[in-house]
């Protein structure tokens, strides 16, 4: 597994979360754009894709899509997407969305100044 991030693009305070799912250390192995990978967008808050996970085969595409399913973060899975190049999409787990919100998942109370 390669990632990288994308150029001009903030990463979110959870991308450590992400990488710990993955196993994968802060300056892992990092992929080049013309690598032959299937690539796993994924979004910050604002829906932006900000970093890509390059998966080298099928067997290793799906070992990371079983890692981050088990740790709750939403994949969006597509037909290979050859105008952006990406195979699946991966969102922020709701409780990283609300914190991001300033909404503590375990405090309901914490959600009413939104309401």
């Amino acid at each position: 597994m390669k990632t990288m991030l994308i150029q001009g693009k903030q990463a979110p305070a959870f991308d450590k979360d992400l990488l710990h799912t993955l196993n994968v250390p802060e300056g892992g192995a990092v992929m080049d754009d013309n690598d032959d990978l299937l690539r796993i967008g994924v979004q910050n808050e604002e829906g932006e894709i900000y970093r890509i996970i390059g998966a080298e085969d099928v067997i290793d595409f799906t070992a990371i899509v079983k890692e981050l399913n088990a740790d709750h973060w939403p994949i969006e899975n597509l037909a290979p997407d050859t105008r952006r190049g990406l195979h699946a999409i991966v969102h922020p787990p709701e409780d990283i969305q609300l914190k991001a919100l300033g909404i503590d998942p375990e405090d309901p109370g914490s959600a009413a100044q939104f309401l």
